[in-house]
């Protein structure tokens, strides 16, 4: 471990970018809340990946799931231009057992 802090070099805008989109996408597709980001532990696992990792901030994560959602929205709204019917279904069962 102490020879890849060693050689570790800070991280680049675009680095730092691309890690912010993946721990973003993390809490989203596992439904982790933002909080998380408070976690000592997961500040250290974080921090252990890349000791030169900058936690991102509320403001920043803001942006950027603005920016996912506005993506991911054109996407869809370009898989549906030409589409002339849809079914949708929905199942609302819960089990208790």
């Amino acid at each position: 471990m102490r020879e890849f802090v060693i050689q570790a070099k800070a991280l680049t805008k675009s680095q730092l970018s691309f890690i912010h989109s993946k721990v973003l996408k993390f809490i989203i597709e596992d439904s982790q809340p933002f909080y998380i980001l408070e976690s000592k532990s997961f500040k250290e696992l974080l921090l252990s990946l890349h000791p030169f990792f900058e936690m991102p901030t509320d403001e920043a994560l803001e942006k950027l799931l603005d920016q996912m959602f506005n993506s991911r929205q054109t996407k869809l709204k370009k898989i549906f231009e030409n589409v002339k019917k849809i079914s949708l279904t929905t199942d609302f069962w819960t089990s208790r057992g």
